[in-house]
């Protein structure tokens, strides 16, 4: 999981379906389904509004996805903040189980 200073948009390419997690007010989260199938509610692209925490894997069973992002000002190792597991766990405890699959231990 991480955040970012400014706004980023993902394209869905191609592929099998991607879920991502934004984790965007305190003890509020959103699961977005990205993908080809809209009738199924799939996404070909998502807002990432800034400094909201944000981790996408692969849908299960998924062998690939290509997705692409957008940012202006543009990307900078230096404003990427990763999240901790414990600290995103204690704040949005209704998505502990996707905290951490989407994290690393602390």
């Amino acid at each position: 999981m991480h955040r970012l200073p400014a706004d980023e948009i993902y394209h869905f390419y191609g592929g099998d379906p991607v879920e991502m997690l934004q984790l965007t007010r305190p003890g509020v989260g959103e699961t977005i389904l990205l993908g080809q199938d809209l009738k199924a509610g799939m996404r070909p692209q998502v807002l990432v509004p800034a400094l909201v925490w944000q981790g996408s894997r692969l849908v299960l069973g998924g062998q690939y996805a290509l997705l692409g992002t957008t940012m202006a000002p543009g990307f900078d190792f230096a404003d990427l903040t990763l999240g901790s597991r414990r600290e995103l766990v204690r704040e949005y405890p209704m998505c502990t189980k996707l905290i951490k699959e989407l994290t690393r231990d602390d």
